[in-house]
């Protein structure tokens, strides 16, 4: 399995080189897009109350799809009318930005190195999409003392005083303690698991540390599965 993983996952590490796609606003239509805002239905009954403002999107193991999924989450939520902002919360390997073909040159570590820099004025608006984007920033030194800090506090704050959803795409899991902060700072996570791709070992290990830690672990998106013969991306709750 790990042989025919690593050639996968070169393989997508390829494609994803500009960027992953936003389907749902591509092929409105598809089959896959329908499987994202299926996800998005699912969201709201969690979210009766209103309390969901921030979501952290991750995965156990690169690439299962957390940044597609975290993309096209945000797109369909946004088409809601909702004002929601896709943060790119791995300030390791960022690929947000490419997607959105915006430059990186100031995002979310540009909060963290120049305090004085207003949380809007780092934010790239998508008219097209109705989307907002805070991309990465310049690639720090050290990602996850900047994550666990308390000026990210401040800067969720800030965020979630402008928009209406915030959602964050995270590292892995099972990689570095990324992903475990941020979800630590967040209302809900949802956990990317690719299948036939990551191991049951993998997927239980990330969902203890996720709870271990006090994060809610709002449930699964199943990307890869064969349904009416297609690849699809499904919803499962915890």
């Amino acid at each position: 399995m790990f042989k025919s993983r690593a050639k996968k996952r070169q393989s997508l590490e390829k494609k994803r080189a500009n960027g992953v796609p936003l389907v749902a606003h591509i092929q409105p239509k598809s089959v896959y897009a329908e499987q994202y805002r299926n996800i998005r239905t699912n969201l709201s009954f969690l979210n009766l109350e209103g309390q969901l403002k921030t979501l952290t999107v991750t995965s156990s193991i690169p690439g299962e799809g957390k940044s597609t999924v975290s993309i096209n989450l945000a797109y369909v939520l946004a088409a809601t009318g909702k004002r929601v902002v896709i943060v790119d919360a791995d300030m390791r390997k960022p690929i947000v930005h490419k997607s959105f073909n915006i430059q990186n040159t100031k995002g979310l570590s540009t909060l963290f190195a120049h305090p004085d820099v207003n949380v809007v004025d780092a934010v790239h608006y998508e008219p097209k999409l109705d989307l907002y984007v805070l991309p990465s920033g310049p690639i720090p030194p050290n990602p996850s003392e900047m994550l666990s800090s308390s000026r990210m506090n401040v800067i969720i704050d800030d965020l979630k005083r402008h928009f209406d959803i915030v959602i964050f795409d995270v590292p892995p899991v099972g990689i570095i303690s990324d992903a475990v902060i941020v979800s630590t700072k967040t209302d809900g996570t949802v956990l990317v698991v690719r299948q036939d791709y990551v191991t049951k070992k993998e997927v239980l290990h990330s969902k203890q540390t996720l709870e271990n830690v006090g994060a809610k672990l709002l449930g699964y998106v199943m990307n890869d599965q064969e349904l009416d013969n297609d690849s699809d991306y499904v919803y499962y709750g915890e």
